[in-house]
């Protein structure tokens, strides 16, 4: 269960899916370009559930699985397209949706992010595989690009722009 101080307000966790001011997470991978942040105000633990003020901030990260490895040591390392080092990940809360993850057991595992060749310890479904979606909680405000590593950058357009 997550928990609350964790997620942005109006954050309702169901089965598969996480769903932010009444916006499947799921649905909308089929339509933004991973990683995707939604940002809202962060519901301190201690508020009853209320925004305290001054407003905190926290961001929950859309991402894609882009690799499964493994590394030196045989552990399972789980590769996203999300540039999260140094980005306050609450890696205890991520969670794998757009399936049931009911009935699957969950392994210690290692993330990598994006752009990034160190590793974190998470915790997910044994049978997380390539394409798979995660959401990431993160503290403070972020934005798309500062999510998106040089690694999964698209190239320049070379066209001159007709925009001033």
């Amino acid at each position: 269960m997550a928990g609350i101080g964790s997620w942005p307000e109006g954050t309702v966790h169901v089965d598969g899916d996480v769903v932010i001011d009444g916006v499947s997470l799921t649905a909308l991978a089929a339509e933004a370009t991973t990683p995707y942040p939604c940002v809202r105000a962060l519901i301190e633990p201690w508020s009853d559930g209320v925004v305290t003020s001054p407003v905190a901030f926290i961001s929950a990260v859309l991402t894609h699985v882009t690799a499964v490895e493994g590394d030196a040591r045989g552990r399972r390392v789980i590769v996203v397209d999300a540039a999260l080092e140094g980005r306050a990940a609450i890696l205890s809360e991520a969670c794998l949706i757009g399936r049931s993850t009911a009935r699957v057991r969950r392994v210690r595992a290692r993330v990598r992010f994006a752009g990034s060749s160190s590793t974190h310890r998470i915790s997910l479904p044994l049978d997380v595989g390539v394409g798979e979606l995660l959401v990431i909680p993160c503290d403070g405000t972020l934005l798309r690009a500062d999510l998106v590593g040089e690694e999964v950058r698209a190239p320049a357009d070379p066209r001159p722009s007709s925009h001033p």
